[in-house]
Parts: structure tokens; sequence; C-alpha cells
């Protein structure tokens, strides 16, 4: 178990749904966590990212992908979901909120906001993971420091879908340099291509404003509609997941009014799932290595 001393003072909250608190709850170079993110972005967002991943694959396919850009009218957007049918048991330790409904959300065309609570009660210990995370965990890179939210981006998706890791971002091709995608999944024998980012300011920076949330979303969103329109039809997925970290309960709410005023041909069709870490720092602090 966690030394309780060492734990981060993380505040309950209620907001749009979600429960957190008690027993029950679910990268590119950041600063300072330095985290490799889903995708090469320009720009910065909440913790300053200075990604440098881009795919080395630059010869051009005859075969042009379509892309997920087709516009959604934001009044048929899934709302936040945090239905599960109670605390899903892990290793780790609980995950309240949004679990067992990710799967059908891969079959949903319209975008979808999800919220669920990881309180992870147990130190790191790599014979927890699963194979898939267990690979990612032990393999290449693709740049920047970004291996735990990876990791357990996998392990959830791996606990409330039951989702197999089909490839890391390393293995992922595409036509041309680009925006790329940390990995994919096989959910229900679909593939799902997964994106990891981090709502982190650093362990003494507990100040998020909208802005923050609002460049965050549309920057890792728009490196997810690049990645898609890139990826070669051999990898091609049928949608992607934006996997949002964070150890601040009380940004939730910011994430989910910037995400509500989103363009609905920038959220595709893609599942945008905030997790708040609970009991523990080291998925967002990129410190379980």
């Amino acid at each position: 178990m966690r030394d309780p001393r060492r734990r981060w003072p993380v505040t309950l909250l209620l907001s749009a749904g979600l429960l957190v608190g008690g027993a029950a709850c679910d990268g590119g170079s950041e600063t300072p966590d330095a985290g490799a993110d889903s995708v090469a972005d320009s720009g910065t967002d909440s913790v300053t990212d200075t990604d440098t991943d881009t795919d080395t694959d630059t010869d051009t396919d005859s075969v042009t992908d379509a892309g997920t850009d087709a516009g959604t009218d934001p009044d048929t957007a899934a709302a936040p979901d945090t239905a599960t049918a109670g605390p899903k048991k892990t290793a780790w330790g609980p995950i309240s909120g949004a679990c067992n409904t990710i799967a059908a959300e891969v079959d949903n065309a319209a975008p979808s906001l999800l919220l669920n609570t990881w309180q992870i009660d147990e130190e790191f210990d790599k014979k927890l993971l699963a194979p898939g995370p267990l690979k990612r965990y032990e393999g290449p890179n693709a740049g920047g420091s970004s291996i735990c939210s990876e990791v357990f981006s996998m392990q959830l998706l791996a606990e409330c879908a039951g989702a197999k890791v089909f490839k890391t971002e390393t293995e992922i091709r595409y036509r041309k340099k680009g925006s790329i995608t940390d990995w994919e999944a096989m959910i229900d024998g679909k593939k799902v291509g997964v994106s990891v980012t981090r709502a982190y300011k650093g362990p003494m920076n507990m100040q998020y404003t909208a802005q923050d949330a609002d460049t965050l979303l549309k920057k890792k969103l728009a490196g997810i509609n690049e990645s898609t329109q890139n990826v070669r039809p051999a990898d091609k997925w049928v949608k992607q997941v934006l996997h949002v970290w964070t150890v601040q309960p009380t940004w939730v709410p910011l994430l989910e009014d910037a995400w509500k005023a989103l363009d609905a041909k920038l959220k595709a069709d893609t599942v945008v799932l905030i997790t708040v870490e609970k009991n523990s720092e080291f998925v967002v602090a990129d410190t379980c290595d």
C-alpha cells in the first residue's frame, strides 16, 4: 500500500453527474513532466507541450483516406457518461464512473465525453500490468517521456473495455510525416486509435483556466483528425479515443465546458475520456519508472 503521507491532496469533485470521493470513483514532451502526448503538436497546451514525435514514414500510398472531419451537429453529441454498474475492482484500486460503457462508444457515430476516476491504492509494480501495457512499458518510445500515462491508458481500457493492445506508437504506419497516435487497441474486434494527454501543470501549480482546457482539447483533437487522415489502410481505425489524465478533480468541469463549446467538425466522432488519478501521482507526473 502507498504511504498516505505521500498521496496527493486531491479534492472532491461534484460535476455533471460525476461523483469523486470516498472509496468510489476511473503525451509530446511537456514541462515539467515532459510526457510524449498523442500527437506531434505545435502550439502550447496546459503543460507547455514541445512534442517532437513524428512518423518517419514519408512515402505516399495511392489510397486517399477521407479522415474524420465530417461535421456532427453538437446537439446530437453524447452527454458526459459516468454510468457504471459500480466501481470496477482492479489490482491497483477501483475505477468509478464511465467504465463498462466505453466499448459501446466505439459504435457511436457522435462525439462523446466520458468521465471516471481511478483510485490507485498500490505502488507501481509492473507485475500487475496486463501483457499489452507491460509490452509498452518495456518497449521503445517515439519520443518524450509519457510512458506512464500511455501504459495506464492501456491498462484502464483493458480493465474497462477488454481492450487488447494491437500496436504501439512505433508500430503504427502513416503515409507521411505529421501527428501520430499513441497506440492502437482492438475492442470487440474493431481497431481503435488511442491518443493520450495530461491536464497537468506540475506538482506545485494548482491554477488551471478555461483557456488552458480549450487550448489542450483543440490541439489534441486537431492532431487526432490529422493522424486519422494519414494512417495507412492496414492500420486504419474505426474511431479514436482522446484519453485525458489529471490529478485535479476541480479541473474536470473546465475541460467539460471547453469540450461542449468546440466546433462539431473538430470533435468529429472522437471519444474524449477524462480520468482523474486519485490517491497517487505516478501516472500524471510520469514517475512510474
